[in-house]
C-alpha cells in the first residue's frame, strides 16, 4: 500500500522556482512546454476514502520527463513518480495521455492517512532531473520516497535540482484531492 501525502547560452540558466499561495512550485519564466495533470475522478477536489485506489493522468505538448509529488495534509512531500516499481519510464511523448500507474505496472496507488486535503504536483522537464541529490528512500523496499518534511523544504530541494535546468525547459501543474 502506498501512503499518499497529502517541476542558447553556453551556461545553464538558474531556474529558481517560486511558490504560489496554494503552495505549488511554479516556473516564473515563460515556457512553451505545457503539462496537464488530472485524476481518475472528476471535480475540483474529489474525495477518496482511505484504502481506495487512485490513478493520475498526464499529457505534455512536448516530449518531457514527468515527476509526481504528493503533498499531504500535514505538509510532507513524497515523490511518487518515478518509483522503483513503475514498469515504464517517466518519459512522456508529446501528445500522449499517460496513466500512472498504468495497467502494466503491477501495482496500484492506495490513498492512506493522514486525512484531509492533498495535492499532487506534476513537474515536467525537457531533460531528466537529478533527484538523487535530494531524494531519500526511507521505507526499505517500497515505492514510497520521502522527499521533504514541509513545503518550504520541498521548494528548497527543487531549487537545487532545477538550478541545472534551463528556465524554459520545465513547468508544473497541480491537482487536489481529499482523503476522508
Amino acid at each position: 500500500m502506498f501512503s499518499l501525502l497529502t517541476l542558447s547560452s553556453t551556461l545553464p540558466a538558474q531556474a529558481a522556482p517560486s511558490v504560489t499561495s496554494q503552495g505549488v512550485i511554479v516556473n516564473p519564466y515563460y515556457t512553451d512546454l505545457q503539462a496537464h495533470l488530472w485524476l481518475d475522478r472528476a471535480g475540483n477536489t474529489p474525495d477518496y476514502a482511505s484504502g481506495e485506489e487512485i490513478q493520475f493522468f498526464t499529457q505534455v505538448n512536448e516530449d518531457a520527463y514527468v515527476y509526481l509529488f504528493n503533498l499531504d495534509a500535514y505538509g510532507r512531500v513524497d515523490l511518487i513518480l518515478p518509483n522503483r516499481f513503475s514498469a515504464g519510464a517517466h518519459f512522456v511523448q508529446a501528445g500522449d495521455q499517460v496513466a500512472f500507474p498504468d495497467q502494466n505496472d503491477g501495482f496500484a496507488f492506495e490513498v492512506a492517512p493522514p486525512r484531509g486535503l492533498n495535492q499532487i504536483i506534476l513537474l515536467a522537464s525537457k531533460t531528466p532531473l537529478d533527484l538523487d541529490r535530494v531524494a531519500d528512500f526511507r521505507f526499505g523496499n517500497t515505492y514510497r520516497t520521502s522527499f521533504a518534511d514541509s513545503p518550504d523544504e520541498f521548494v528548497d530541494k527543487m531549487s537545487v535540482v532545477l538550478s541545472d535546468v534551463w528556465d524554459e525547459d520545465w513547468v508544473t501543474d497541480t491537482v487536489y484531492y481529499n482523503i476522508y
